[in-house]
């Protein structure tokens, strides 16, 4: 349905100033000429398929990107809205123009949004109008309410944590996708003005300096013929050409930003020395933890921008000792994955020492890495347990934990940092499955602070990234999540992609 917003009339004359167009021949046009006249506004968008590497660089040096899955592209419903550029005031007060909500149904990602009908100031239809728009798009994801300004979509929050396993289900889970949004792209004005009138339809190019192409309207998803108006002519004619909805260029196309990051266990390893050269690890549970449970649900384009962590979610409970996970809500089903049979780990066929190269540095396609099934991309099933995977909202690492009594000060950890958690058996003689008689101590935990930059060890999950982490299990691990004890021991590599890829590995950490 093509959405009709009204405004007052003294809200035109207010909020635009006086303008001439090409019919005027240079004489100011008195303002109560102007009227606010229907137009058709047509906008694609795309989701970001780049996800930049850190970490991980191809031959050369130029950063690895991953498009992530199809699911994960996915743009199942997409909203536009608009809303009036006023230069004069800033820019969350720019009132609420149109909307227009765009979903899927014949199994296909959207793409476009034609038509979406919004009131420009112009002498008649088929003028040319000076009114600006300020756009921003959601996908899979869109405000409780229409918006009265710009400021009500910078402030509006999700709520809801992303499923992993929804978005990838399995046969009867329902199927959910990755939210996304768009920066701010402001149209029409200067060399580029909207054309009053239906007939005529505005498709917009581009979002960093955005062009306009002129078209008569058309049916939805067909080509729509260009048009032009020649100098001193009265109509706009035909010129032969057409725009074609279905074959839009990707340079065209408005980019959407996911409101996400992928963290992942990509490979696990061991190095057991010592008293512990006949040790074996079962990796029974992974967990994420200190997990911000809102987002923003618009951000700019700088990193940390949507971090709004007020509360926080985990996938495992915690007892608090040290301090090392925040209070929040314990045991969620989407942070929490159980490994089907659980995966042992010794030195035998996982030693770590030949996942290194030459120089120390750590082999990504070592012989040695227990490797898992990453449910995002094709060809590595065979013979490998499905991989532990989770989204969660962006979080700067420097959020200070505070204390059960504020009396006490400080918690011992100092920052809230988003985590993942391996859980597993520590068997110090090895696993003697039949026996009866194993060493065993159960229910061991080892902790993996997330790092946005792993050379520098900034931490932190931003948005739109992929975290892919290595761990080598080298100790017992700790009793609890919260608690740090000796010989806790584990070592790992964060490799970041972007959509942005992050590799993780590190030494040691309790």
């Amino acid at each position: 349905m093509k959405l009709r917003h009204l405004l007052l009339a003294s809200f035109a004359a207010c909020a635009f100033a006086s303008c001439s167009d090409d019919s005027s021949n240079g004489i100011e046009i008195p303002e109560e000429n102007y009227q606010m006249i229907d137009a058709n506004v047509s906008l694609t968008a795309t989701a970001l398929d780049g996800i930049q590497t850190k970490g991980a660089t191809k031959e050369g040096g130029d950063a690895v990107l991953e498009s992530g899955s199809n699911n994960e592209q996915f743009i199942n419903e997409l909203t536009a809205y608009l809303f009036y550029v006023d230069n004069g005031e800033n820019e969350d007060a720019y009132k609420f123009a149109a909307m227009k909500t765009v979903s899927s149904t014949d199994g296909n990602s959207v793409k476009t949004i034609e038509d979406i009908v919004v009131k420009v100031k112009a002498t008649a239809a088929g003028e040319l109008s000076d009114t600006q728009l300020a756009v921003v798009f959601l996908a899979n994801t869109k405000l409780a309410t229409p918006p009265s300004n710009l400021g009500d979509v910078k402030t509006a929050e999700l709520e809801d944590l992303v499923d992993f396993t929804h978005v990838h289900p399995a046969p009867g889970v329902t199927q959910t996708y990755v939210p996304m949004f768009s920066q701010i792209v402001t149209i029409g004005g200067g060399e580029h003005q909207l054309l009053a009138g239906t007939k005529y339809d505005n498709w917009v190019k581009g979002s960093t300096a955005p062009s306009i192409i002129y078209t008569n309207n058309a049916t939805v998803g067909a080509a729509h013929n260009e048009i032009e108006k020649k100098s001193e002519a009265v109509e706009w004619t035909e010129n032969g050409s057409s725009y074609d909805p279905a074959n839009i260029l990707a340079a065209d196309k408005i980019p959407l930003t996911r409101h996400v990051a992928r963290v992942q266990l990509q490979a696990i390893d061991c190095d057991f020395k010592n008293n512990y050269a006949d040790a074996s690890f079962e990796l029974t549970h992974v967990y994420i933890a200190n997990a911000s449970n809102t987002s923003l649900i618009y951000a700019d384009a700088k990193p940390y921008s949507l971090d709004n962590a007020t509360t926080y979610s985990h996938g495992c409970s915690y007892k608090r000792d040290d301090y090392f996970l925040v209070k929040g809500k314990n045991d969620v089903a989407s942070l929490h994955w159980t490994m089907d049979g659980g995966v042992d780990i010794k030195m035998t066929g996982h030693s770590h020492s030949s996942n290194l190269n030459g120089d120390g540095s750590i082999n990504y396609n070592g012989d040695s890495w227990f490797s898992f099934d990453d449910q995002t991309v094709s060809g590595d099933e065979y013979g490998h347990k499905e991989m532990p995977q989770f989204y969660v909202f962006e979080m700067r690492g420097n959020k200070q934990m505070f204390a059960d009594d504020p009396n006490n000060g400080d918690s011992l950890s100092g920052m809230i940092q988003t985590m993942l958690i391996l859980r597993g058996n520590w068997y110090p003689n090895g696993k003697t499955e039949g026996l009866g008689n194993d060493m065993v101590k159960r229910d061991r935990y080892y902790r993996i602070p997330i790092k946005q930059d792993a050379t520098s060890g900034i931490i932190g999950v931003q948005r739109n990234t992929i975290y892919k982490i290595y761990a080598t299990i080298t100790g017992e691990g700790s009793k609890d999540p919260d608690t740090s004890e000796l010989n806790a021991c584990i070592s790992f590599s964060i490799k970041v992609e972007p959509w942005t890829l992050i590799t993780q590995t590190e030494t040691d950490v309790n």
